[in-house]
């Protein structure tokens, strides 16, 4: 394995380049934070959306304070949910036929009841160790996170629709080490071996990945928060009309 620095290993924490700054004590209420995650929060971890409007007084320190203590990504907000459910769901007797990978905590998935799978990286000591250096809290997985790497569990269930949230790239996928680490996804792989990969993310850190090359949609929703710079959040929509069941 290659040698890595913290830096590298951790490098999608926050977005990158311009815009990235510190959290400032004075734009952040601790009383407010610590009523939404009473709010949000449940016992053994497990993560609750709510309405963009419960955050929409927030500021920006607020929301990426949150984030970075709940170890979350992606704000969890009920419209999300919805419109990835208008988007996957056809109404009818059986479940989508869907998989969320990379789902962290795997609220997102677990509201869609779809397959939640994750590599759950974050249990291994070493790299419990990097983010304890680096003051980070690391992902708490509930027991209902099936422990599969990305690309593994696609050609499990060979799904139709896979949604990933701030899925980070993989180096050697013909990007350098500024963008991705090497324990991340090859998105390419991913969008060519379903219907539909919805993407979440922030342009600033998955605006350079590789896959961006393919043919996609890229949305920005007032609903959509995400670490970082929050006007860059954005779903990509990669449709891959060859794909066949």
């Amino acid at each position: 394995m290659d040698r890595v620095s913290k830096e590298e290993v951790l490098l999608n924490v926050m977005s990158q380049g311009k815009g990235r700054r510190v959290i400032s004590a004075e734009n952040v209420n601790p009383l407010k934070i610590a009523e939404l995650t009473r709010e949000m929060v449940s016992d053994g971890g497990v993560i609750h959306p709510v309405p963009y409007a419960r955050i929409k007084d927030f500021t920006f320190d607020e929301i990426n304070l949150f984030l970075m203590q709940t170890a979350l990504y992606t704000f969890p907000t009920v419209e999300l949910v919805e419109w990835l459910r208008s988007e996957i769901d056809d109404g009818g007797e059986f479940a989508p036929d869907a998989i969320e990978i990379c789902c962290g905590n795997g609220w997102l998935g677990r509201e869609l009841d779809i397959p939640i799978t994750d590599s759950r990286l974050q249990e291994r000591e070493d790299i419990k160790k990097l983010y304890h250096e680096m003051s980070q809290p690391v992902i708490h997985y509930p027991d209902d996170v099936e422990k599969i790497d990305a690309v593994s569990a696609v050609r499990k269930y060979q799904p139709e629709f896979v949604i990933g949230s701030y899925v980070t790239n993989k180096w050697g996928n013909g990007t350098s080490r500024k963008v991705g680490n090497i324990y991340g996804v090859d998105n390419g792989w991913i969008a060519a071996n379903c219907h539909k990969y919805f993407m979440i993310g922030n342009e600033n850190v998955h605006g350079r990945d590789i896959v961006m090359k393919r043919k996609h949609q890229e949305l920005a929703f007032d609903w959509l928060v995400t670490r970082g710079d929050i006007s860059k959040a954005r779903i990509y929509v990669f449709e891959n009309k060859q794909w066949t069941p």
